[in-house]
């Protein structure tokens, strides 16, 4: 595996050179500061909960993505988080990979033709319509278990090609795994296979990941992602045999989310955003469901500035939660 990314990044080196003697066609590269602040009051409900309230601060971060073009077959993409409400563990765990740390993705995409070679921290090809936001876009509250227990960027590399008249692509991966504490030192990797398509309304994410956990031992999960768009309303449902990532292996079971988002304008948009679980393991999460409603509001008609406003309930923890915010998506520079 090293030894792959190793000739993968001296392969890259030679083309980086190599675009620097064209025209300039294709350079560009910008620099965004996105600063998010949360305010989330929770309470416990019924013989379920501890009788407990109070509040948090949720997703409140700072990120910056920093990404560009050398040319027009290479490109990059630097996304950083500098900022959390326990900033000391993005720090603590710089050189670890089953921790999130300051640095969520650190990549350079080869294009050549249909097919492509991506080298650096990128995300794990896991997950369905869910991982298609950003971080700091996600509406935590409303996310699945899955989402908010899988450590999905690592190190490694992936190649993909493109077929039927761009509609399609595949892609095969392998990256250290999130059960290794040091990349590559570990020893653990995960591999996966992954299928995306685009046909008019209907666009899918497929993908089937074995996750090593210890020496020689694997667990296997499939996630299946679809998105149907029909006008103003976009719905999505995925499914995994995985309820999320425990501490010593992924969580058997059966995970469903659905999405219902109305879109009638640039300035605003209304969802319901649901995941219900059903575990075969003792995990506490046997069966259950987490969700709610989203309220998403941009003054300026674009991304530059968002209010969000989130309700939701959480069964296994029986608690109900909500969530108002702002984030900014500041443009520093742009060339």
């Amino acid at each position: 595996m090293k030894k792959l990314c190793l000739s993968l990044a001296a392969l890259l080196l030679c083309l980086l050179a190599h675009s620097q003697e064209a025209d300039g066609a294709g350079k560009y590269a910008e620099f965004h500061l996105i600063p998010r602040f949360d305010f989330n009051p929770y309470t416990s409900l019924g013989s379920g909960g501890d009788g407990s309230s109070g509040c948090d601060f949720g997703s409140s971060s700072i990120y910056t993505l920093f990404e560009g073009a050398f040319s027009d077959n290479i490109s990059f993409t630097l996304s950083n988080h500098w900022l959390s409400t326990t900033p000391g563990e993005l720090y603590t765990s710089t050189f670890r990979s089953d921790y999130n740390n300051w640095v969520d993705m650190c990549l350079v995409d080869f294009s050549l033709g249909a097919f492509d070679i991506v080298l650096g921290k990128d995300m794990i090809c896991t997950g369905g319509t869910e991982y298609e936001d950003w971080d700091v876009d996600v509406d935590d509250i409303l996310s699945s278990n899955f989402w908010n227990t899988f450590q999905p960027y690592q190190w490694g590399a992936k190649v993909g090609v493109t077929f039927l008249k761009e509609t399609t692509s595949f892609w095969l991966q392998a990256v250290t795994s999130p059960y290794g504490e040091r990349p590559f030192a570990s020893k653990l990797f995960t591999y996966s296979a992954q299928i995306r398509g685009e046909y008019g309304p209907y666009s899918n994410i497929w993908s089937v990941s074995a996750v090593q956990r210890d020496e020689g031992q694997f667990d296997y999960v499939a996630y299946l992602g679809n998105m149907l768009e029909l006008g103003d309303w976009t719905l999505t449902l995925d499914w995994s045999n995985s309820t999320g990532m425990g501490e010593y292996n992924m969580l058997g079971g059966n995970m469903v989310r659905f999405t219902s988002v109305f879109a009638p304008s640039e300035k605003w948009d209304v969802g319901f955003k649901g995941n219900y679980y059903i575990t075969k393991r003792h995990t506490g999460l046997e069966q259950a469901f987490n969700g709610g409603l989203s309220c998403h509001y941009y003054p300026l008609g674009n991304e530059m500035l968002r209010i969000h406003a989130n309700v939701g309930y959480d069964t296994f923890e029986s608690c109900l939660c909500a969530s108002i915010g702002v984030k900014l998506n500041l443009t520093l520079f742009s060339l």
